[in-house]
């Protein structure tokens, strides 16, 4: 439990405070406990809250899976969800590396397998591994989950919710498409894209706006390097930004 202002020992205190040679550093740094630890390590990973009537046994606790001892863990906690009171095990050994856990909305429970990727133990990988394994309760009627709204229409929604001033331009490295805040009111927009000598790269003439008062250019074909955006609206608005663009 991270709380603001706090100090957790590492790296003279591993875990809980229960060494000889960490009592001075604990008393100093006045170190907090975690709720649980383990050691040697097991290799904790993926960490969720469920709090769901779906399985009323895991209500309250916290889903955690281990790479290095590959299981499932329940850490059930108090009422005040500031200690851990006991904790269950499930799958021991069973899937391999589990690397994440994920709680839905209606309580379905994920968790996903590591056994191919560079760090993994081939020898426990299955030929359908790596996979996604879903944890449910038979006996439960799950509400119906629903398909995510578009992603352009959440990227808007989210921009709508974070006004940003006009002529921000964003994101800062671009891989692939640069976008730019403009007034509600522009309809078009004139875009010069320049190289640092001096060359144009890109550009298009008086180009509708997808979106109000937002302007994309896409420059996943350019070569990675600094340039100069250039966009005169027909408002009258001129703006001359610089865009660093950073490929993978």
């Amino acid at each position: 439990m991270i709380r603001e202002g706090k100090n957790y020992g590492w790296p003279y205190v591993e875990g809980f405070c229960d060494q000889p040679n960490e009592s001075e550093w604990c008393e100093s740094l006045e170190a907090v406990d975690p709720l649980a630890a383990w050691t040697p390590t097991m290799a904790p990973c993926g960490l969720e809250y469920f709090d769901h009537p779906s399985i009323p046994e895991w209500q309250h606790s916290l889903l955690l899976v281990f790479l290095k001892r590959q299981h499932l863990r329940i850490l059930h906690l108090d009422d005040a969800g500031e200690a851990v009171v006991s904790q269950d095990s499930l799958f021991y050994g069973e899937l391999g590396r589990l690397r994440d856990v994920l709680v839905a909305p209606n309580g379905r429970v994920f968790m996903s397998t590591s056994n191919q990727e560079i760090n993994g133990w081939n020898y426990l990988a299955l030929e359908e591994d790596d996979r996604i394994l879903e944890i449910v309760n038979p006996e439960w009627d799950y509400d119906a989950l629903y398909a995510p709204s578009d992603l352009q229409e959440v990227f808007l929604a989210q921009l709508a919710e974070t006004p940003q001033e006009v002529g921000t331009v964003f994101p800062q490295p671009v891989s692939f498409v640069v976008s730019m805040y403009l007034s509600p009111d522009v309809e078009w927009t004139d875009v010069t894209l320049f190289d640092m000598s001096g060359r144009a790269v890109k550009g298009h003439r008086e180009r509708p706006l997808a979106h109000e008062g937002l302007m994309h250019l896409w420059v996943g074909d350019l070569q990675s390097g600094l340039y100069v955006l250039e966009v005169v609206t027909d408002a009258g608005d001129r703006f001359a930004k610089q865009v660093l663009v950073q490929h993978p």
